[in-house]
């Protein structure tokens, strides 16, 4: 407000130029920061090209931030560069100052994007508290069952440990976030099986669980050391439904819900 006060007041011409001057220079720096660090993944995933320069996980929400923020950023250049005075110096600050605070704001958001903190503390946060409003999934599984079903799966190997600690801690893990029915932050436990299997292992549990979607198993499982693609289970359970394929680990898995009770073949 003051400097749009003093610029109204001693020269108006000079104020806009100077300011539009300043506001165009950092509109270009951050402008230039995205198109430097896009561009070649941009050229290599149009060329087919494989590049490791795309995190998904911090990109994914730079890219959301610029898509918001950027254009507000021209919006309140265009504003700027169009106005001209035609009031008393209050009503013209009240008419100027709005468009160099929007764009102070937004130009600040996007350079944000590229600060440390950014991945290392915003995304994170946005990250929980986006799952924490997402509805969770009811369990109607007891602690005994629970129990029951992630001992069994060790027994069968369908889950490996070889520090004995971790796996005490694990198993109350798994007892916890089915018992809390709040999905972790990261997935803790990691499946040695195959789509086929894991899909038929999901639709086991899902007997006494509502609510439990694709997305929210991979947050609770990996398999074999490597995230769960939701898309992937979608696609290998179409498969699933017209082979009438059957593994072996399918049958542990039945098993090991027999022992609880489950003893029906649940179709897949």
């Amino acid at each position: 407000m003051g400097y749009s006060a003093l610029g109204l007041s001693f020269d108006f011409q000079l104020f806009k130029w100077v300011t539009l001057v300043a506001i165009m220079c950092y509109f270009l720096f951050i402008s230039w920061k995205f198109y430097k660090h896009f561009a070649l993944i941009y050229a290599n995933y149009m060329f087919n090209q494989k590049s490791n320069d795309f995190n998904k996980h911090i990109d994914k929400p730079r890219i959301l931030i610029y898509s918001i923020f950027w254009p507000l950023m021209i919006i309140a250049m265009i504003l700027f560069i169009i106005h001209t005075p035609k009031y008393e110096l209050w009503i013209e600050m009240i008419i100027i100052s709005p468009l160099i605070v929007l764009f102070s704001i937004a130009s600040y958001t996007c350079h944000f994007t590229w600060q440390p903190v950014f991945s290392e503390k915003f995304i994170p946060q946005i990250k929980k508290r986006i799952q924490s409003k997402k509805a969770t999934f009811k369990c109607h599984y007891s602690v005994v069952q629970l129990r029951k079903i992630f001992k069994g799966m060790i027994e069968y190997e369908l889950m490996e440990y070889e520090d004995h600690y971790l796996q005490k801690q694990h198993i109350n893990l798994f007892t916890e976030i089915f018992q809390k029915e709040k999905l972790p932050d990261i997935p803790p436990f990691d499946l040695k099986m195959i789509n086929s299997d894991i899909i038929y292992f999901f639709r086991k549990m899902e007997t006494k669980i509502n609510g439990m979607t694709n997305p929210k198993w991979a947050q609770i499982f990996t398999r074999n050391g490597a995230e769960i693609n939701p898309s992937s289970l979608y696609i290998e359970k179409k498969t699933m439904e017209e082979t009438k394929g059957r593994s072996e680990k399918m049958d542990m898995i039945d098993i090991i819900f027999s022992q609880i009770g489950l003893d029906f073949r649940q179709k897949h």
